[in-house]
Order: C-alpha cells, then sequence, then structure tokens
C-alpha cells in the first residue's frame, strides 16, 4: 500500500526518512485511499484509529468506546464534554456523538438500544448517532451544536479516510451575526409567557400552569430550531424532552419529568373537549421548577453562543473553547 500512503507535516516520503525536523510540537498527518486490496486499507483504517487516545478523565467510557467502534465500525465519533456549571449546580454531561453510513442502520430504534445498553453503566452520558449524510449536511449548513463541538479535538475515532469538514467562512460569518440577536428574542419571548403565568398564578393554577407550559415548549422548540435547524410539531414536554437532551442534555435534565408530566396533563385537559380538571395544589413548587430550569437554560446557551460567537470548535481553534476530551498521539 505504500502507493496510497501520502505524508504531509515533517519528513519525506519519499525517502522514508522523519528526522529530517525534529520538532516535538509537529503532528504529522497520514492520509489512506483504498487501493487493490479494499481488507488491507480497512486493517490500516482500524490501527490508524486505534492512535486516537482518550483523556484520563473518561477512561472509564473507554470499553463502551470501543464497545461501539467494533460493533459499527463508524466513519467517526466524537467525545464532546458539556462543561458543569457549578455556581448553578449543574453537572458535566458528556455527549458520544456516532456518524455511520446509512447502510449500517438497519433499524434507528434498534441502533440506539444497542447504544444505549454500551454506555448504560455511566452517568450522565448521552450517546446520539446520524448519518454521514446528514452530519456532513449540517456542517455545510453551519448548525451551530455541529460547527461548536464536531472539531479534531473532539474526534477520539475516524473510519473516514476523508478529512474532516469545516463549515463555510460565509456560514460561519452570518451564524455569528445572527445567533445572539436571535436568543435574544428567544428568551423575550420566553419571559412573556413567564410573566403571564405569574400574573394568572392567584386567579387560576391551571391557566398559570398552561402559560408555564408555553414557555418551556416555545423555548425547546426553538432551541432546536436555532441549534439543529429542527422543529418539532408536538407540543408534549415529556417528548421534548428527549430531543432537547441530545445537544442541551443539562437543559433537559434542569426540568424534572414529574413537572414536565403535570403540566402535560394540564395542558392536555384544558386544550381537550371539556376542561375538566382540578386545579394544582402545589403551584408554588411548579413555578420554582420551572424558574430553575429557565435559568439553567439561558446560563448554559449564553456559555455555548459565547463560544460560538467568539471562535471556537470546529469555527476556528481558540484558547476560549470548551474543555478539549480528546488527546491525539503524534505519528513520529
Amino acid at each position: 500500500m505504500h502507493q496510497n500512503i501520502h505524508v504531509s507535516g515533517a519528513g519525506d516520503a519519499r525517502s522514508n526518512d522523519f528526522s529530517i525536523r525534529d520538532d516535538s510540537q509537529t503532528t504529522n498527518h497520514i492520509y489512506l485511499h483504498p487501493g487493490p486490496n479494499q481488507g488491507e486499507f480497512d486493517n490500516w483504517m482500524r490501527r490508524i484509529g486505534s492512535l486516537l487516545q482518550v483523556a484520563d478523565e473518561h477512561t472509564a467510557l473507554k470499553p463502551a468506546l470501543e464497545l461501539i467502534t467494533a460493533v459499527f465500525e463508524p466513519q467517526r465519533l466524537f467525545l464532546i464534554t458539556h462543561s458543569a456549571l457549578p455556581e448553578m449546580d449543574v453537572e458535566a454531561y458528556t455527549e458520544i456523538l456516532v456518524v455511520l453510513d446509512r447502510s449500517q442502520i438497519t433499524s434507528k430504534k434498534i441502533t440506539k438500544h444497542i447504544l444505549n445498553l454500551a454506555s448504560f453503566r455511566q452517568q450522565r452520558v448521552v450517546v446520539n448517532f446520524e448519518t454521514a449524510a446528514k452530519f456532513e449536511r449540517a456542517i455545510s449548513q453551519g448548525q451551530p451544536h455541529h460547527c461548536l463541538f464536531c472539531s479534531e479535538e473532539n474526534l477520539v475515532f475516524s473510519g473516514s479516510p476523508y478529512r474532516l469538514q469545516s463549515p463555510p467562512t460565509e456560514t460561519l460569518n452570518a451564524l455569528k451575526a445572527d445567533l445572539p440577536e436571535k436568543l435574544e428574542q428567544l428568551f423575550a419571548q420566553s419571559s412573556v409567557f413567564w410573566s403571564e403565568a405569574e400574573r394568572l398564578k392567584s386567579q387560576s393554577s391551571n391557566l398559570a400552569a398552561l402559560m408555564l407550559h408555553h414557555c418551556l415548549g416555545y423555548l425547546y422548540k426553538n432551541l432546536l430550531f436555532i441549534f439543529n435547524f429542527e422543529f418539532p410539531k408536538t407540543h408534549r414536554l415529556e417528548r421534548l424532552q428527549p430531543k432537547v437532551a441530545r445537544c442541551f442534555p443539562q437543559v433537559s435534565a434542569a426540568l424534572n419529568e414529574r413537572i414536565a408530566d403535570l403540566l402535560d396533563f394540564t395542558y392536555g385537559s384544558i386544550m381537550g373537549l371539556h376542561f375538566d380538571v382540578n386545579e394544582i395544589c402545589d403551584a408554588e413548587s411548579v413555578f420554582e421548577e420551572v424558574d430553575n430550569a429557565l435559568k439553567v437554560a439561558k446560563a448554559v446557551i449564553e456559555k455555548r453562543t459565547e463560544l460560538l460567537v467568539g471562535g471556537s470548535g470546529n469555527l476556528e481553534q481558540s484558547g476560549n473553547s470548551e474543555k478539549t476530551v480528546a488527546k491525539k498521539k503524534s505519528v513520529e
């Protein structure tokens, strides 16, 4: 396969002499392209993938990552840290993003179950998967979540012979210019629903809860649209929360499932054919839970926006990025 190996960086591939420059900071990149022997190429890809190492604090995830790699042989595997917010008692979460060829997904439900099984012993870990075509489309369209986190620093395995795609410069510039304004409008409208809920609290706890439901539903659906270009049709919080957890696990976890179920039930009763539901007994605790969820959402999103607009991740490399969890060995 020597004729199919291209080396960039320090060293001379023609003479196989890589000692020309003694620079410990230089990372050499090897690009393999399929030759006549596809089996040998696949074997090399697996070997090179094994050179990518996981940081010490994520050692516990290595068995899960190795299992996912062995079962699915993904095109790319990202390990992403969503940093803690100690001032708000918000714990850190780890996201595993698995990029698969469509031919490897016979059933989305089965694939999701297998991925969850691989990491079921891990706490505060979310596993997401998507097709390579969808992943590439997300990068080219400038979806904020992918632009920030799907970078070389977070890449722990690559089964693709191609370099990781970067978002177009024009798309990134538009994203940085528009995102703060969109989020300002989002939180302004959410505050309107919250204020109306406060006003109605003394009159009817159910009508107040309806406004709280509108507040969270509006927030969740528009977050998904702004960051993932997805706008779900459902109004049920129990169905929106898992979708939000894919890119904002801390925001989703901030709202107690019991409160989400209560608000969904109240919404369904009021919007149904017959308005026949008892008033919520402890409305104050519901307000406290929702208020905390809104504060966590705002803090997490403001931090995410700062990283995006300030330049980090796949946008451009800077010191103001989230903690890198993947460390790569140099090929010397």
